[in-house]
């Protein structure tokens, strides 16, 4: 019979391995799917990739995505963002479209804007 206190153990492990498992969800898909560059296309991807900003600012999830030609961080840039101290999430683009830079840009955007709005200002400090 288990016991109330392994019981816990491995429920607690359980739901740990599942957020670290979500928090590997890519935040936007491979540029490789996004064919269609219209204007229409272009402006529907960036309102879906700032939905799923805030989807997981809400979660908790804060980062930044990194293209490269390769799904790893090489180089001077490093592994965080240098303006918001995010983690950089590396999307390999070798073959991106306008949509898909677009949905990129407008994911980062609203990670550094909301980033931007948790700055403490001056008058806070009176």
């Amino acid at each position: 019979m288990m016991t109330r206190r392994a019981l816990l153990l491995g429920l607690g492990a359980c739901m740990a391995i599942a957020a670290a498992y979500a928090a590997k969800e890519p935040p936007i898909s491979t540029p490789v799917i996004a064919a269609d560059n219209s204007p229409a296309a272009v402006a529907a991807a960036k309102e879906i990739r700032m939905a799923n900003a805030r989807r997981d600012i809400a979660a908790g999830r804060l980062r930044i995505v990194f293209l490269s030609e390769t799904s790893e961080i090489h180089g001077p840039l490093g592994h965080f963002d240098r303006e918001t101290g995010y983690p950089h999430y590396p999307i390999a683009a070798c073959e991106a479209t306008e949509a898909f830079l677009a949905e990129v840009e407008a994911y980062n955007e609203a990670m550094r804007k909301w980033h931007a709005e948790q700055k403490p200002s001056a008058s806070d400090h009176r």
